[in-house]
């Protein structure tokens, strides 16, 4: 069964990009997310939209052959009227699933950083098509600047400014000193709050608190580093 998710750039990022609080990388990094998503929805869509199209036109030929004798109110109801419908239907799904995110990134962009637009715009997403792959997650990097234990658990909160992008799920680099050459490691982050009670998906350019898992399993204090 076809599965269609619909999204809308979160309350956040519309408000950074119209104020013009994000940092160049936290936009370039948004954008190939962005970009990303949308060839590869776009293309499952088409492919969605072909099987939908030979489905349609084997009913219609199927009841047409059934119908001995055909008049054109019939030809209406049956095979135009549900045709009408299936094309609406489609460019709605289209319209939600696939660029409702990426008009929205352009529309707020323009809005707060215009010269950028002809880089990281709209139609600059639309023919992206070799979006950088060699770094999968947004650039980030967040300086430790306090811990906390949890005592239910192995999992460790710590607090800084976050610089760049970070989601929840995402797998980043520990260094447990500032020299991030030596002693790294790779851990998770199961949960971000932007303040007080706030949780989120994502972080950008703001202070947050993550939560590492099994992080007490490594020795992560004040100045230490995480990034991606």
């Amino acid at each position: 069964m076809a599965r269609f998710y619909i999204e809308s750039l979160s309350k956040e990022y519309r408000s950074k990009l119209k104020n013009r609080e994000l940092s160049s990388t936290s936009i370039e990094s948004l954008f190939y997310s962005i970009s990303k998503k949308y060839h590869l929805r776009r293309t499952r869509m088409l492919h969605c939209i072909i099987l939908l199209c030979v489905l349609q036109l084997f009913m219609s030929i199927s009841t047409l052959m059934i119908k001995q004798e055909t008049n054109l109110t019939f030809i209406c109801y049956v095979v135009l009227l549900p045709t009408i419908l299936f094309v609406g239907l489609i460019i709605l799904l289209y319209n939600l699933t696939v660029t409702k995110v990426p008009k929205q990134f352009s529309k707020y962009l323009k809005m707060g950083y215009p010269e950028l637009d002809m880089r990281y715009g709209y139609e600059a997403i639309k023919h992206a098509k070799n979006v950088d792959r060699t770094n999968p997650h947004p650039h980030f990097v967040l300086s430790i600047q306090d811990t906390f234990r949890l005592k239910e658990c192995n999992d460790l909160v710590v607090v800084g400014f976050a610089q760049g992008i970070i989601s929840c799920g995402t797998e980043v680099f520990l260094s447990e000193t500032t020299d991030r050459i030596t002693k790294q490691h790779k851990v998770r982050i199961t949960a971000i709050e932007t303040g007080p009670g706030k949780s989120a998906q994502e972080a950008s350019d703001c202070r947050v608190a993550l939560r590492i898992e099994k992080g007490n399993f490594y020795n992560i204090k004040e100045g230490s580093v995480l990034y991606c």
